[in-house]
């Protein structure tokens, strides 16, 4: 077993092991003076972002850690060549690197009036910060992390890194965090009583206060965090309120404004620092939509939720005017109307309503596939569809080659393979351009 630090500030430990070339675990010492000597000579540090692509620390970052490590180890002359040069270096990068022409920008923000420029030492510290901030974040995804060690970090950010343009966002978390452990210290004196002897109510509540532990997962890049993707799958908060349905609905609808932590991460990329950590609200926001078969709020960018998008009171306002609907109309007739709306959110309707009124859904899914502008909607209606007359007409007269396809599949499910050979022929007679387009299309 061996540890080490690497120049991106990581501390990682590894198993050494004997096993083949290409899965040995090992290593080899370097002579620190030759391989910075090394460095200096080979690299050029012009800020080419390529060159550290994914690491949470750039470049420049890197070079001043390597040159603390010469200077705690004695070879000062090394450290202040290899400072001077990433200094001289980055100050040319900035012109050109998005990542450290935005850094300058806002320091020099900071600095306006006459006041000084910010120096180099302030950039990397705004850099560092950063990099701290984002595995701040990403701590959030592991349960093991107690919330007095992610106060810990967010402390030290604000407090080692004041020229961080994230240090306002951590001094809110702060601020968040501390309220969270005073309620989890509340929370640990009530006496202990298992779920299935509670009200109804209870439970909601209860699972409400654990979705602070929801550990959910990001599915797709760009794409957004799936708060269902909890390991503990039925078992999860989220879940089980979802098996409650609509007697979860007024206490979640209370819940959509809260900006406690959950234990789910969201990001818009990966490899560079767009990572949030969904709220209680967002969760609460997600199993609402999953009750409901609808989204009460689409974010403007796959990196946004409605606590990152600033607008969880608007998302509570249209949820809650789905609620008194539902209330005066009922399940059956809001999912109808739902399906033959043939909008965004009415295949998820037509799901629901083909589960619990099959009967019901047959013309509705029908009429909102028709209705339906979108090539996606509609064929998604299209593979829900079971009305074999509506089948048989979009098989050859469907607008996209996908919906056309789609009701061949169900005509084929119906035992019918009529509806497959007219959409052959149907293809066959489309000329090579239109083709061309409808695939696309679809």
């Amino acid at each position: 077993m061996f540890t080490v630090f690497t120049k991106d500030l990581m501390i990682r430990t590894f198993q050494k092991t004997n096993a083949l070339p290409h899965q040995k675990i090992g290593f080899e010492d370097l002579n620190l003076a030759k391989s910075v000597t090394a460095y200096l000579n080979s690299t050029n540090m012009t800020g080419d972002q390529w060159r550290v692509f994914g690491q949470q620390l750039k470049e420049g970052g890197q070079a001043f850690v390597v040159a603390w490590g010469c200077e705690k180890n004695g070879l000062h002359d090394l450290a202040e060549k290899l400072f001077r040069k990433t200094a001289s270096n980055q100050n040319k990068a900035s012109e050109n690197g998005r990542h450290w022409k935005e850094i300058r920008n806002y320091i020099e923000d900071l600095f306006k009036k006459g006041r000084r420029k910010p120096s180099f030492i302030e950039e990397l510290e705004s850099q560092f910060g950063e990099t701290m901030m984002w595995r701040a974040v990403l701590a959030f995804e592991d349960p093991k992390t107690s919330r007095k060690d992610l106060l810990n970090k967010f402390d030290d950010i604000v407090e080692k890194y004041p020229h961080c343009k994230h240090v306002p966002q951590a001094r809110e978390n702060i601020l968040i965090l501390r309220r969270m452990l005073l309620e989890d210290q509340a929370h640990a004196l009530k006496p202990a009583i298992t779920l299935s002897k509670m009200t109804k109510d209870e439970q909601v509540s209860e699972l409400i206060f654990q979705l602070r532990e929801q550990n959910g997962r990001q599915f797709s890049q760009p794409g957004a965090c799936d708060i269902f993707g909890d390991p503990r799958g039925e078992d999860s908060p989220a879940s089980q309120l979802m098996k409650l349905g609509y007697d979860a609905v007024p206490q979640l609808l209370k819940a959509v404004e809260s900006k406690s932590f959950s234990r789910s991460v969201g990001f818009h990329r990966s490899f560079y620092f767009s990572h949030h950590v969904m709220s209680v609200g967002d969760c609460a926001l997600a199993v609402l939509n999953r009750v409901a078969g609808r989204v009460f709020q689409r974010a403007a960018s796959t990196a946004l939720n409605s606590s990152k998008d600033g607008k969880p009171l608007t998302t509570k306002v249209a949820a809650e005017a789905w609620w008194e609907e539902f209330k005066q109309k009922g399940e059956k007739v809001m999912l109808i109307a739902g399906t033959e709306r043939g909008d965004w959110d009415s295949p998820q309707q037509a799901e629901l309503l083909a589960k619990r009124y099959p009967h019901e859904a047959i013309s509705a899914v029908a009429q909102g596939a028709r209705r339906a502008t979108n090539s996606w909607v509609r064929t998604r209606l299209v593979e829900l569809a079971s009305s074999t007359p509506f089948l048989t007409d979009e098989v050859t007269q469907g607008p996209t080659l996908g919906s056309r396809l789609a009701a061949a599949k169900g005509l084929r499910h119906q035992g019918k393979a009529a509806g497959l050979k007219a959409m052959i022929g149907g293809v066959v007679a489309t000329p090579p351009a239109k083709l061309t387009l409808a695939l696309n299309r679809s």
